[in-house]
């Protein structure tokens, strides 16, 4: 969408990628557990939105994703850019 976002490459970086791992493996034990599709995907949704707002900022997600329709792929595929 445009949007220039930028990371600064420091330890409080590496921190928050520590705890979003942490919370990321939360995550995928509890959707592991839960066979409620629309739960499981609300799950992901605030997952993508909290990594993303803590990786750059926030509001980050909104301003990337605006109102389109969430969109589990499309959501994975940014945050894997942005890790990467």
């Amino acid at each position: 969408e445009d949007q220039h976002f930028e990371i600064p490459f420091n330890q409080g970086l590496f921190e928050k990628k520590d705890k979003l791992l942490k919370e990321a493996q939360k995550t995928l034990e509890a959707t592991n557990a839960d066979s409620d599709e629309k739960e499981t995907l609300d799950r992901a949704f605030k997952f993508f939105k909290k990594a993303l707002d803590a990786f750059l900022g926030k509001g980050a997600h909104d301003k990337i994703f605006g109102s389109r329709k969430q969109d589990v792929i499309e959501e994975t595929d940014v945050l894997y850019f942005v890790i990467g």
